[in-house]
């Protein structure tokens, strides 16, 4: 169990980190407070290990906090849909690559209210479509850069 509860620990620094970079970007803040103080105050009293199993399923419940950590990886995986919901913030770090893909379907990302913000902070961005790729605003449109402004058509301009 000691070895469990240093692997927690450890991995609640690796967080720590991950969220310190986070906020350093100005990304969307993680509660890892919280979970830390969690770990530090609940999960360092547990003593036995519990595995389990049931063929029609398996709900878990917590009045306040839940937590889940793995040395090396945790995957979950289901043969139909995958739904996460939140009334907080939904945050996700990665200390390397974030990627999403959808591979039959739409991939949508969309705001209720509020800005939609993509940065690449430390490199260039680019975007791509094999068919039409269209931008449009109900309000203006605006293309800012610091040094040039190049556009290259093969095909018929026009402009209003």
């Amino acid at each position: 169990m000691d070895a469990a509860l240093k692997e927690i620990d450890r991995l609640n620094q690796q967080l720590q980190q991950l969220e310190n970079a986070a906020e350093r970007a100005q990304a969307l803040k993680a509660d890892i407070d919280s979970q830390i103080q969690m770990f530090e105050q609940r999960l360092k009293l547990l003593n036995e290990a519990v595995l389990f199993s049931a063929p029609e399923g398996i709900a878990l419940t917590s009045g306040e906090d839940m937590q889940m950590s793995a040395a090396r990886n945790v995957a979950v995986n289901a043969g139909g849909d995958i739904s996460t919901g939140t009334m907080g913030n939904l945050t996700a770090l990665a200390g390397e690559r974030l990627g999403l893909f959808a591979r039959i379907g739409q991939l949508s990302l969309k705001s209720g209210e509020g800005a939609v913000d993509v940065q690449a902070q430390n490199g260039s961005m680019r975007l791509f479509a094999e068919k039409k790729l269209t931008l449009s605003s109900e309000s203006d449109i605006s293309f800012v850069g610091k040094k040039t402004h190049h556009a290259d058509w093969w095909g018929e301009l026009s402009a209003t």
